[in-house]
């Protein structure tokens, strides 16, 4: 819940998990709940290449994406 206040104040954040798998699980539970709320989330890990990464990434420094999670791909 924190990181609603977070998102409702114009910040982002991220939530970084040790292995793909785990990210995955948060990204779905946490994807679930938020986009009920209209907010947008993503999902970095490694295995996101090419196109689509870089489509995360000008969405995340553009402002479009309120939360994202991954792996240490975020870093």
């Amino acid at each position: 819940y924190t990181m609603l206040i977070v998102v409702e104040n114009g910040y982002q954040t991220a939530i970084m998990s040790p292995t793909e798998i785990l990210s995955e699980q948060h990204f779905l539970n946490i994807h679930k709940f938020l986009e009920q709320l209209g907010l947008r989330t993503a999902l970095l890990t490694s295995s996101v290449k090419g196109k689509e990464r870089e489509e995360i990434l000008t969405q995340l420094s553009n402002g479009e994406i309120n939360i994202i999670v991954g792996t240490h791909a975020l870093i």
